[in-house]
């Protein structure tokens, strides 16, 4: 069977329509700076941002006892995303449509949320960013 082949405007119009779907896609996602909690259970991470431009990520790992040991990875951003440099590469996916965090391995990460926390004062049932006071 013989190959046929594509004319200039045939292989123009390809090439146009890939350019415009590789464009679509956008460059590669942002480092997701804050804290992360994940959706099975694993250990939380938070991505921080250098005073040199470079990024880290900071996994909380448990240890016997039910403590906590912080430890902390280089984060490696590429032309086409970026990954955690442990014992191997985690690569990190990044939606922010949906703030959600995708990590391979390590499964799907959601951003944690500031913990208010009561005043001491009496009243334990108001929370100091809702308290308004008069003078």
């Amino acid at each position: 069977m013989p190959i046929k082949r594509l004319s200039h405007k045939t292989l123009s119009l390809l090439s146009g329509g890939l350019l415009c779907a590789l464009a679509a896609c956008g460059g590669p996602s942002p480092v997701p700076v804050g804290d992360w909690r994940s959706t099975l259970g694993r250990a939380d991470i938070r991505f921080v941002e250098k005073d040199s431009g470079t990024y880290a990520a900071i996994v909380a790992h448990r240890v016997h006892g039910g403590g906590l040991c912080p430890v902390e990875y280089p984060v490696v951003k590429t032309s086409q995303g970026c990954y955690i440099q442990a014992e191997g590469r985690i690569v990190v996916s990044y939606d922010p449509e949906k703030d959600r965090l995708f990590l391979s391995p390590g499964g799907t990460y959601v951003r944690k949320r500031e913990v208010r926390q009561p005043d001491t004062d009496k009243d334990k049932n108001t929370y100091s960013s809702l308290k308004t006071k008069e003078k």
